[in-house]
């Protein structure tokens, strides 16, 4: 139990990590683009400027000219440094929305273990009332029918244990699949509704308990007097 939370926690922390690290990027690919547009500016001007000079006095704008061009070379430099910057970041945030998509199937997956699980836990508890009833009106010994309804009880809980194990992920999970969502949003330009979002995060929750609910009642009835 406390190797699967140390897991849990740890999975958090990298998730919430490519969170910050996509906002990041992003911003540093807009930031990227915009020197981009400045050093074109300043290379086209300045090539310019040195056609203006050429034409005006070749010979006493030697030096001149010879520091136009020193400068344009840096700034050729720098724009090429800054493009290689950029695909990085747009390597990095490739990665990102790839794991994002990941996280998303992972979320599906949880979401449907959780209700094959669920199922299995309200079989299981049917199943342990019935045998509950049947062993009450049979000839075995109290011992045999202790031991029997014990065992019983103890596959029950931990599948409840591993269905509230597998609850905590898939709350996680939607949490962080809905940072993600919100951050995208954002950058696209889209108003996001916080209370839409928390009414739409309660409603997945809220569903997700709703069987769990049911089985703890059929649990409650199954235990023995």
């Amino acid at each position: 139990m406390r190797a699967t939370t140390m897991v849990g926690f740890v999975f958090s922390f990298v998730f919430l990590g490519l969170l910050t690290q996509l906002a990041v990027a992003n911003n540093r690919i807009i930031t990227l683009q915009e020197d981009m547009e400045r050093v074109k500016e300043e290379s086209s001007y300045i090539l310019e400027s040195n056609r203006k000079v050429n034409k005006q006095d070749r010979t006493a704008d030697g030096h001149a000219l010879t520091e136009a061009r020193k400068q344009l070379k840096e700034e050729t430099q720098l724009r090429l440094d800054v493009e290689k910057e950029l695909e990085m970041q747009i390597g990095m945030r490739q990665e990102m929305e790839l794991a994002m998509k990941m996280l998303e199937k992972d979320v599906c997956e949880k979401q449907d273990a959780l209700v094959v699980l669920r199922q299995q836990l309200d079989d299981l508890r049917a199943l342990k009332l019935e045998l509950s009833f049947k062993l009450q009106s049979s000839d075995l010994g109290m011992k045999q029918k202790s031991e029997l309804n014990s065992r019983l009880e103890e596959k029950t809980s931990q599948m409840a244990a591993t269905i509230k194990l597998l609850e905590q992920s898939f709350c996680f999970l939607s949490q962080v699949h809905m940072a993600h969502t919100q951050i995208a949003a954002v950058q696209a330009g889209v108003p996001v509704s916080t209370g839409g979002q928390s009414a739409l995060q309660g409603g997945i929750w809220g569903q997700d308990q709703q069987p769990s609910s049911r089985s703890g009642a059929t649990y409650e009835a199954a235990r023995p007097a």
